[in-house]
Parts: structure tokens; sequence; C-alpha cells
């Protein structure tokens, strides 16, 4: 599973009560769709996001479960006591890590389509039926990009991201909904800029002639690390040039060059980690997606791009030495592809 997906989604207007008809909640759930897109996009936000709107989709269900209790509809009761517990299962996940919550909410989202979808069949409800469906797969592919993490899930659920809003854009300009219309086609927008460079690392990937593997070494001051070849990094700096990134300095005599660390020098002088057994093995990975970000703690540092990666055998050598199968707990392994120094 990655911990950093290139966008955030959830179904937003599941986070109140399924069951609620009244005036004022689906006014709610209006602003709901229209809003939360544009504030998730503000990337630090995402953890808040996924507690507070979880926390949020479990306690707007509780009512109903005594509601349909008291009333003998026991079905019904047991379905919000589910969206209620999955509610609180996402918050507890995403407190440690982000990208659990987002999965377990988008797992929930799916069952939530797929039981909203028979019910459309039940009564024959086509347009509602191709609503749900749709929103089924979109759901679907999400969830799939954060589980398995590998670049082409990434295009492809942006590229149905965009369709899916345009089309939701073309039903609520139908509908004389303007306001809504604007903010899908916006959001259509949106996803078309974010899946831009994925289209390019994916592009790169089937056309390069770099090899995904490296082998695992040690430097001096107990940094383990996946060597890999340092076309890697020159061929991505070049493809996204228009960054103006310049290529990290890792190259020269005594540097490790283009690498994947996987135990960082703090944790191997911390946990007594040196001269394991694993140095010398091949390891293959792959890519996930390409992103930028202004680091914490790189002092000179005013932004650094990177591709992600995904390896189960890097997990399971952190993990057979005791280590999260992530770099500090949540973050993925990765490649660091360009710097922009400040005031350069």
């Amino acid at each position: 599973m990655i911990s950093s997906p290139v966008y955030y989604y959830r179904q937003f207007e599941n986070d109140i009560n399924h069951y609620s008809n009244n005036y004022y909640i689906q006014k709610i759930k209006k602003i709901f769709t229209i809003a939360f897109p544009f504030i998730s996009l503000y990337r630090p936000i995402g953890k808040p996001l996924t507690i507070g709107l979880s926390t949020l989709r479990g306690a707007t269900h509780i009512p109903s479960i005594f509601y349909f209790a008291y009333n003998k509809k026991y079905k019904e009761a047991s379905f919000s006591f589910f969206n209620s517990f999955m509610g609180v299962i996402a918050v507890s996940s995403a407190i440690f890590n982000n990208a659990k919550g987002m999965a377990l909410s988008s797992f929930h989202d799916v069952l939530i389509n797929f039981r909203d979808s028979f019910n459309s069949i039940k009564k024959r409800e086509y347009k509602t039926l191709l609503d749900n469906s749709f929103n089924a797969l979109n759901n679907s592919l999400f969830l799939a990009m954060l589980l398995f993490g590998n670049i082409e899930l990434a295009v492809l659920s942006l590229t149905f991201q965009i369709a899916f809003e345009l089309y939701k854009s073309l039903d609520d300009f139908k509908e004389k909904n303007y306001g809504e219309s604007f903010s899908h086609l916006v959001m259509s927008a949106i996803r078309a800029y974010q899946l831009k460079p994925q289209a390019k690392l994916a592009h790169w990937k089937w056309t390069t002639d770099v090899k995904f593997e490296g082998t695992i070494r040690q430097a001096k001051n107990g940094l383990v690390y996946l060597d890999i070849d340092d076309e890697f990094i020159y061929q991505i700096n070049k493809l996204f040039k228009e960054n103006n990134m310049e290529v990290p300095p890792y190259f020269g005599k005594g540097r490790t060059g283009a690498h994947i660390t996987i135990i960082s020098a703090n944790d191997a002088k911390k946990y007594n980690l040196h001269n394991i057994d694993d140095i010398g093995k091949k390891i293959s990975f792959d890519i996930s997606y390409f992103t930028n970000l202004k680091p914490l703690g790189f002092k000179g540092v005013d932004n650094l791009s990177l591709v992600g990666i995904t390896s189960s055998q890097l997990e399971s050598i952190r993990q057979k030495h005791s280590l999260s199968g992530k770099i500090c707990g949540s973050h993925d392994f990765h490649i660091t592809t360009g710097v922009k120094y400040k005031n350069a």
C-alpha cells in the first residue's frame, strides 16, 4: 500500500447519514460534494480531513441505529450500525496511517454503492443505477491505486476521475444546477493537471531501458540502501526539466549515487544493524507516482521531486530487522530525482 497518493478522494456525500431525506441535510450533502473536493487539494489537510469526516460518518448513523431498532426495522438498523462501525475503524486507522483510513473509507463507499445499485435495480431506477455504478467504479479504482500502488493504476484512476467529473457536470447542467455543474467542470480540469506528470512517468516506464532493480549496500555511516542505475535520476530529471530541478548531490567519489533508502543511518546505529546478511542481494521494485514537495528539515532546500516506490521485498527486509514496513512508519520508499535550492 502507498502512503502518499497523488490525489485525495472520497465520496463525501456518504459522510452524512445515508438514510436522511431531510431537506437541509440534502443541502449540506450538496455543499459537501461541491466544497470538499477543493478543500482536499491542500495536501497537509488530508489526515485531519479523513479523521474528521470518518468521525462524522460514524456519528451521524448512530441515531438511525436506535430509530430503526425501535421500529423493528432490523435490516436498516444493521446497515446503520455497519456504517457507524466502518467510520470508527477508518478513524482509528487514519490516526496511525492516513492512507489506511482513506482505503477503508473507499472500501466502505464501494459497499454502499453496491447496495444502492441493488436497490436501484429493484426499483427499476436505471438512471440512479448508472450513477451508483460509476461511483462504484470510481471508488474501486482509487482503492486499487492505494492498495497496489503502481503508476498505471494512478493514471487509470485519474483518467476515470476526469470522465466522471465531466459526466456529473453535464448531468447537473441538464438539471439546471449550474453551480454544481461548474464546480465539476473545474475539478475535471484540476484532475487533468494532476494526471499530466503521472502519465509522463507511466510512458517513460514503458519506453525506458532502465531496469527497476538494484543491489542492497551499506554505507560507512550505517545507511542501508538499494543501489540503482544512476540513469534513473538523470532520465527522470530530464523528463521533468520544466520543474527547473537540479540533480541531487549524490554523485561523486565516496557518495551513494542513485539509491533508495531502506534503513536510515540513525536506525542502523540505534538498532546496531551493521553488516546485515541482506547486503549484496538483488531486489526489484515498481514505481507508483511522481510528486514535488517542500521538505522539512533540509537546510537550504526549497523543493524536492520524488518518485514513489513499491516493493514488498524492501518492506520484508525492514520487518525482518524489527522495523516498520514503511520509512518512519508511514513514508513510502522513494527516489529523490531533483532538488531546488533556495534563492536558486
